[in-house]
């Protein structure tokens, strides 16, 4: 893992005898992390039971978990169990549906690695937050751009009350992002719903 650090000092035995090493440290990383959470997910899937459907995507739920989220590369969405209302649960749905339809997981996953490679390399954890961010701000704007304003409320208010049961427990989903960068991702919606209406306004 320091090889980085020995290719700016002996570039040339670096490359002799660092790649090979280098690729050994990202295999064993990987490997790791895929077998931590397919012992998570297995684990979870015991206990839970599929609910219905969503865009072909199975949906569970489980007394495992606090909060709505999809686990490593799988394409299966698992609820908590909460009895949702049905603008509460359609908006979940349509949430964990988008991050799945767009690979956010492996994207994420990639990150990760990234950072377990380059521990040392402290800008490369904001680049990873910053990264994060724009997926969950990425998401609500795809869900929020075709609802009206009353719906655009109701999708911000399922954010914070699952936000506000997450918070109680140690388990953080996508929705259940720390309380910083929900209250971004809040104003940010905001301003993009006094945009659109200053613009309907204008036209």
């Amino acid at each position: 893992l320091l090889w980085p650090i020995y290719i700016l000092i002996e570039p040339k035995k670096a490359y002799e005898v660092g790649n090979t090493d280098l690729m050994f440290a990202i295999g064993y990383i990987i490997s790791f992390i895929l077998i931590i959470y397919e012992i998570i997910y297995k684990k979870i899937m015991k206990q839970s039971q599929i609910v219905g459907y969503r865009q072909s995507y199975p949906v569970y739920k489980s007394n495992l978990i606090y909060g709505p989220c999809v686990i490593g590369l799988h394409k299966t969405i698992l609820l908590p169990e909460t009895d949702y209302s049905e603008s509460d649960l359609n908006s979940i749905l349509a949430h964990e549906s988008y991050h799945i339809k767009k690979n956010h997981n492996l994207i994420k996953g990639i990150l990760n690695i990234i950072c377990c490679i380059y521990w040392w390399f402290i800008p490369i954890y904001f680049f990873k937050k910053y990264i994060f961010l724009y997926l969950e701000m990425k998401t609500d704007d795809s869900i929020i751009q075709n609802l009206d304003e009353k719906e655009s409320f109701a999708y911000m208010q399922t954010l914070i009350q699952i936000q506000k049961q997450s918070s109680q427990k140690s388990f953080t989903s996508y929705i259940s992002s720390n309380g910083f960068i929900l209250n971004y991702r809040i104003h940010y919606m905001m301003r993009g719903l006094h945009k659109k209406k200053t613009n309907a306004f204008i036209l």
